[in-house]
């Protein structure tokens, strides 16, 4: 008979299930815990209830144990109370945990019974999650009036129905208005003029309520600010080069009052040099800047850009061993220091390059007058030519005298 399923029958499709039950669905031996909750706003005494659906095996836990609660269960129903005449406190949380053997997803609750402390029946609801009870709701708030602090409203003062009667016009539990100014917590008093508080500012520097007299800007009474000469009550008047107060300024070399004599200071030196055809020109300058002219010797020069000189528009253009550069917009180099242009030549013409104000050479300040203290100055030594005459050149005499010979003429 290998060939009978379960059921007996031939060659059938039945088998048994996890819970060796044949053609079962699996459920009835399996156990599953459901927790009942509670909310009331009274005290409960006792509950009971039926489970249908699964089968109930038992019932314990919750705050139905914590209260120590007998609960029991029979016949598909769940009882709890306490022999003591203990109770559960008013509040919401879970009442018992029921155990149930089979499919959960059909259990229901139903016939629930909920009594207080005095044995009376409470009008309680009752669904899958459990019971729910609201004695009233007087003031509508949301809270049941068992568990409501305030059955009506808080006043100001935070006194449930109080009618702010704690509040005599200066907060909660604080003294009424006092003082002259009957203001919260004052003790302000009239001064010698009848006034609140005046502090007795309706007296003229004489001392006469409501009088005309008064202080001139050096406290004196009626004074009429004889005292000041300009800088202040006693003081000194105005001086130095500035007509300040106080001052002890004087023009500096450059006509600058206060200055440091710098604003008229301007030079120009030699920066880096590179023998492929490029020089730096640095510059110092006290103040802004219009225009340029200077000489440089040594050098092929083709022309002039970047630096300062570039940053602010200037055409920069040589000639021969001079250098000249201006705006043709009228703009002008800040004062600072720096790379004021990088000049190129094509060729190194002498053995040392240096960097003059020559004849008609000038710095020119920002009003294109020259700077009262300018300086040029600066070097660059050369070394001596190859055999060609070229600076930086590589070429060199053969062993039979002849430049860059390749010993050519020797006859070996």
């Amino acid at each position: 008979n290998a060939d009978q399923d379960c059921a007996g029958v031939c060659f059938g499709d039945s088998s048994l299930d996890d819970c060796g039950v044949c053609a079962g669905d699996g459920w009835s031996c399996v156990e599953t815990s459901v927790d009942v909750s509670y909310s009331s706003d009274v005290a409960i005494a006792g509950f009971q209830f039926t489970v249908s659906g699964p089968t109930l095996l038992s019932a314990s836990g919750g705050d139905a144990e914590d209260a120590g609660f007998t609960v029991s269960t029979g016949n598909g129903t769940v009882l709890g109370f306490s022999f003591s005449g203990a109770s559960i406190s008013a509040g919401a949380g879970v009442l018992t945990t029921v155990v149930v053997q089979g499919d959960p997803s059909g259990l229901s609750l139903g016939d629930g019974v909920l009594t207080d402390i005095n044995a009376v029946t409470l009008d309680a609801s009752l669904d899958i999650d459990g019971f729910v009870y609201c004695s009233a709701d007087a003031d509508a708030d949301g809270t049941c009036d068992g568990l409501d602090e305030c059955v009506g409203a808080y006043d100001d003062c935070g006194v449930c129905n109080g009618g702010n009667a704690d509040d005599l016009g200066c907060g909660c539990g604080e003294a009424a208005p006092s003082g002259c100014d009957n203001a919260c917590g004052s003790t302000l008093e009239d001064d010698d003029c009848g006034v609140c508080d005046g502090g007795n500012a309706d007296q003229d520097c004489a001392g006469v309520c409501f009088g005309d007299s008064s202080l001139d800007d050096c406290g004196v009474c009626d004074g009429g600010n004889a005292d000041d000469l300009g800088c202040g009550c006693g003081e000194a008047a105005p001086s130095g080069c500035d007509d300040t107060c106080g001052s002890t300024l004087a023009d500096d070399d450059c006509g600058v009052c206060g200055g440091d004599g710098s604003t008229c200071v301007a030079s120009v030196s030699l920066g880096a040099f590179d023998s492929s055809g490029t020089l730096e020109v640095l510059y110092d300058f006290g103040s802004a800047s219009s225009g340029f002219q200077f000489d440089v010797t040594g050098l092929a020069l083709t022309g002039g850009s970047g630096g300062a000189a570039g940053d602010a528009g200037f055409t920069v253009s040589t000639g021969g061993e001079t250098v000249l550069g201006f705006s043709f917009s009228g703009s002008t180099i800040p004062a600072g220091s720096g790379v004021l242009t990088v000049l190129s030549f094509s060729d190194v013409t002498g053995g040392t390059t240096e960097l003059s104000l020559g004849f008609d050479s000038a710095l020119l300040d920002a009003s294109g007058v020259p700077f009262s203290n300018q300086s040029a100055g600066g070097s660059v030594a050369h070394g001596d030519p190859d055999c060609s005459g070229d600076y930086y050149g590589d070429l060199v005499v053969d062993d039979c005298g002849v430049c860059d010979g390749g010993n050519a003429d020797h006859d070996g």
